[in-house]
């Protein structure tokens, strides 16, 4: 990736694709993330939990896509992400998500790596304890509204940025960023910029 460039528009259209996508994929997971959440609130349906630690996994995985993009051009937002990302390793997202991919792995009793599972009495593949508030699957252990606030802090501040970025340009007139800050008003339009896109490719406009 280019560190000169400033603005989405130099990106080659490969690229420029993949960039939306990317921010489509993770507008797409933690709108699921937040809706499991209410849901779960309302019902307590096991099944909305499970869901949502599985839409959380799709926004860590989105987030992965969006580093060579924002690392170098954007250290602002991917500062946001990263935070995110520093949160779930605390918890062992990534090891929950081996886990619910490789599911062959925990009947071997075995981990991601073929070493043995610690020693339990009982193999929990998936449950909830309401009493300690923690979603377990496997060996994994995880406080559900712990990751509630992590979400909803990492709404609040990707938002905040927003907003920010959108006064600079309304107060100067111009911006150089690498995501189009101007189509971008909540968290809920970065799928109406995919959706402009993936018209552009239906005209055959990008190529």
């Amino acid at each position: 990736m280019d560190k000169t460039l400033t603005t989405y528009k130099q990106l080659p259209k490969e690229d420029e694709i993949e960039l939306v996508l990317w921010l489509g994929f993770l507008d797409d997971s933690i709108g699921s993330a937040l809706v499991q959440k209410r849901r779960w609130k309302r019902y307590h349906n096991f099944w909305d939990i499970q869901m949502y630690f599985i839409a959380l996994i799709n926004a860590e995985d989105a987030m992965v896509g969006l580093k060579k993009f924002l690392s170098y051009h954007d250290r602002e937002f991917w500062g946001v992400l990263k935070s995110f990302r520093n949160s779930t390793d605390k918890i062992k997202l990534g090891d929950l998500r081996n886990d619910l991919l490789h599911r062959e792995k925990i009947f071997k009793l075995q981990d991601k790596k073929g070493q043995p599972l610690p020693n339990k009495s009982v193999l929990v593949l998936g449950g909830y304890n309401f009493s300690n508030d923690e979603y377990m699957f496997g060996t994994h252990v995880i406080k559900v509204n712990d990751t509630f606030l992590l979400v909803q802090n990492c709404v609040k501040n990707i938002r905040k940025l927003f907003k920010d970025r959108l006064i600079k340009y309304y107060e100067s007139g111009k911006y150089e960023a690498i995501i189009p800050w101007t189509n971008i008003r909540s968290l809920s339009e970065i799928g109406k910029l995919r959706e402009s896109i993936t018209n552009r490719l239906a005209r055959h406009e990008i190529r």
